[in-house]
């Protein structure tokens, strides 16, 4: 019975681990709301598990009560954590971490850790007492704001092309953003602009581009997107940018753009896209 307890507690620690280390990995918003669903999947089969899976010894039964209620709790708290991810207020595998790491369950299911580790009466447990619980347990993280400096070029994939070319951004929404040119769904660049700040680029190339642009707080390099409150935008109208010689030099389009929160009063010439609608 002793030993049976302590494979239940592994198998628990090990499946949840396993589940939360694919959610830190999901690599898009559709992953990362489907990863974290099936976190909660798991997290409920656990904890039921270890209320119906065979007797407790005495001394770690008050532990094990505690920890099954926790783990319900925290299945709960999982499955609303998928629908913040639907709405966009979080939007990456670090962030969607970060709040899994201050639920309001963790306090119990720390000390449900550390009832379980005092238990007395596992003799094959290390010394003679206690039972391992919780290697997964994240210490609290706080929530970050990683912002990109204003006018830093996050992608610049120009490979060197020739271009006169001049974007102006200034940001009149309540949040920062990045603004992307793209040509044929691949992006050419992209440059980050502050909350009331404005910027510019040289030496656009000439052509026709796309113009998108995201918006949010806490910028994840690796995703590519801003971890908080991300929204995705496009204009709907393409920006030309071409340049000829003229007498004296050479005559070159400055395109000037501003971004701004999307709502029911929004330009018509600004629209919504989905996350997998923006180019790579």
């Amino acid at each position: 019975m002793l030993f049976r307890s302590q494979d239940r507690l592994s198998r628990a620690d090990r499946d949840i681990s396993t589940a939360f280390d694919v959610v830190g990995h999901a690599p898009d918003l559709p992953t990362l709301t489907r990863t974290v669903l099936s976190a909660a999947g798991v997290v409920s089969a656990a904890g039921e598990q270890l209320a119906a899976g065979g007797p407790v010894p005495p001394a770690a039964a008050d532990a094990n009560n505690a920890l099954v209620a926790a783990l319900h709790q925290f299945a709960n708290e999982l499955a609303y954590l998928s629908q913040q991810i639907n709405l966009h207020t979080l939007c990456t595998g670090s962030t969607a971490l970060s709040a899994i790491s201050t639920a309001p369950s963790m306090p119990a299911l720390r000390e449900a850790s550390a009832a379980l580790s005092a238990a007395k009466g596992n003799a094959g447990g290390g010394g003679g007492g206690g039972y391992d619980w919780g290697g997964f347990l994240p210490a609290p993280m706080d929530q970050a704001n990683a912002r990109p400096a204003n006018g830093r070029l996050m992608a610049d994939r120009r490979a060197g092309a020739a271009g006169n070319g001049v974007l102006e951004v200034s940001d009149n929404a309540d949040a920062d953003a990045v603004v992307i040119l793209a040509s044929a769904g691949r992006t050419v660049l992209s440059v980050a602009v502050r909350a009331g700040a404005s910027t510019r680029v040289d030496g656009i190339p000439d052509g026709g581009y796309d113009v998108y642009y995201l918006t949010g707080s806490d910028w994840d390099g690796v995703v590519g997107i801003f971890g908080r409150h991300c929204d995705f935008h496009r204009f709907t109208d393409p920006s030309q940018f071409s340049s000829q010689p003229v007498a004296g030099g050479i005559a070159y389009t400055v395109k000037s753009i501003t971004v701004q929160t999307t709502g029911t009063d929004s330009p018509p010439n600004i629209t919504e896209v989905e996350p997998d609608g923006l180019p790579r």
